[in-house]
């Protein structure tokens, strides 16, 4: 999901610029009108989640950001951080490491997913519960979905790699198909985008726990 201008991205959430200020806010939010009831409880276990997280040893803290993103020195940093105030600023602090990411990187993190419609992986439970819909796909489009990663992988040098939450194995069999087309240059860059998107609702959930 592409955040528009004046909209913010939390998770799958997309909020408008006044939504997102009102989730920042301290004032209670039964005093602010039009904030809805699920922006409340958004609001309040993001709240309770950063300040469990920022408790946390600093190598707990670590291995439960490397579940979310597979790579040391962004997890390192990332801790580092801490404490955040906010989600919002836990983000900016997850995006200001990955900038600093070099390829190599990147696809250490790419190798701790499993392939999309198997199991497996650096974090299975996590993958198995993003990828429930694609297994509830027929059994000739995950075969196909099989055959179609493996030659991915033979033109790119890397998994597959998408973010799979609520999408089914036909929709994401035709995303495949369409970036083949890519250079990998180019398709280096949007597996990273699509890591990024996984990144994020992970760390939602790592709060949420």
């Amino acid at each position: 999901m592409q955040a528009a201008v004046g909209l913010q991205v939390i998770g799958e959430l997309t909020l408008t610029a006044h939504q997102a200020t009102v989730l920042e806010s301290p004032q209670p939010l039964a005093e602010r009108a039009g904030v809805s009831h699920r922006h409340a409880t958004l609001r309040s276990y993001l709240i309770d989640g950063i300040a469990s997280f920022n408790a946390l040893p600093r190598a707990d803290a670590e291995e439960r950001l490397l579940a979310c993103f597979a790579n040391r020195t962004w997890a390192s940093r990332v801790a580092g951080g801490r404490p955040y105030k906010t989600y919002a600023q836990l983000l900016a602090a997850a995006e200001l490491a990955w900038r600093d990411l070099d390829d190599a990187a990147w696809l250490e993190a790419f190798t701790a997913h499993p392939r999309i419609g198997e199991a497996g992986g650096h974090a299975p439970a996590t993958s198995e519960r993003e990828q429930s819909k694609v297994m509830e796909g027929d059994g000739d489009t995950l075969a196909t979905l099989a055959t179609e990663n493996r030659e991915y992988e033979a033109r790119f040098g890397h998994i597959f790699l998408i973010a799979a939450a609520g999408r089914g194995a036909g929709e994401i069999l035709a995303a495949l198909r369409e970036r083949m087309a890519n250079d990998p240059a180019n398709e280096l860059r949007v597996a990273a985008a699509e890591q990024r998107k996984i990144t994020r609702l992970r760390l939602e959930k790592l709060l949420n726990a």
